[in-house]
């Protein structure tokens, strides 16, 4: 699995991302395709079903783990 990194390289790790989410307690998974690191996350609009980041990046969030950020919704 690749880790893509604000203001550094690209670089691959020997987890999927389930086990990421399981044993890294900042980050989520969010979708089949995408953990965040909760420290980045600014704001879940629930709608439109994405998750605006810090950087300005969007991430859709999936039904399957929607659950995931229910800390998030008012």
């Amino acid at each position: 699995m690749s880790i893509n990194q604000i203001s550094r390289p690209k670089y691959e790790i020997p987890l999927n991302k389930s086990e990421i989410s399981r044993y890294h307690d900042k980050f989520l998974q969010v979708h089949a395709s995408f953990c965040v690191n909760q420290d980045f996350i600014q704001q879940y609009q629930c709608k439109d079903k994405v998750l605006l980041l810090t950087t300005g990046d969007l991430l859709p969030v999936s039904r399957r783990f929607k659950h995931n950020l229910s800390y998030l919704q008012p």
